[in-house]
């Protein structure tokens, strides 16, 4: 389900790779996408997206056969502040009206102890940056389901991106670098297998 009708969308999406791979589909409900800031002398200041989808193309047995994009409304950006998400989305900053969407597009996975580094582009206001961005990856399984967890985070020049807004003189400088971090999870059906039972196809669920 999408979290509103206004939904730009974070798109996972399928790349190149084997035929074992599958698509899995995101559970937007227990998924964040966040960010973290921080300004001289006033500490940090915390917020996320509200808005996005993703669906993945996986194979487990062979994770670097994996490719997504990612894709944000950034006009659902949330700082629990409401003076100061009006300003984030005008032009000194995300610009949403012509610029609506943060992307990341991933060209190549490489497995890790515990997950993959995924390597790619990160693209904002029409500029585009490399990025890298490991992710922790957690498997489960329910009845009908098979359940991935993927968590991580990246630093990225907000300057590089198209955000070059410097405060007042009179207010604490916010710092170029700012870090983006991803926890969603998603899943994919378990088929049913099948089997022979006395000439009869019986199916287990």
């Amino acid at each position: 389900m999408l979290r509103s009708a206004l939904l730009t969308s974070l798109a996972v999406a399928a790349g190149p790779g084997s035929a074992a791979a599958r698509p899995f589909t995101l559970d937007n409900s227990v998924s964040t996408v966040a960010f973290r800031a921080h300004q001289d002398l006033l500490g940090h200041t915390d917020g996320l997206f509200q808005r996005f989808d993703a669906t993945f193309n996986l194979d487990e047995q062979d994770l670097s056969s994996s490719r997504f994009e990612v894709r944000v409304d950034t006009a659902s950006i949330d700082t629990n502040n409401g003076k100061r998400d009006d300003h984030l989305r005008k032009e000194d900053f995300f610009d949403v009206e012509r610029h609506p969407t943060a992307i990341f597009s991933a060209s190549a996975v490489h497995v890790t102890e515990g997950g993959v580094k995924v390597t790619g582009e990160f693209t904002l206001k029409g500029k585009s940056v490399p990025l890298e961005l490991p992710l922790e990856l957690e498997w489960s399984t329910t009845r009908k389901r098979r359940w991935v967890r993927a968590r991580g985070s990246f630093v990225v020049d907000r300057f590089a991106i198209g955000i070059g807004y410097k405060t007042p003189f009179y207010i604490p400088n916010v710092d170029k670098e700012v870090e983006i971090n991803i926890d969603v999870r998603a899943w994919a059906p378990i088929e049913a297998k099948t089997a022979t039972v006395s000439g009869t196809r019986a199916t287990r669920g």
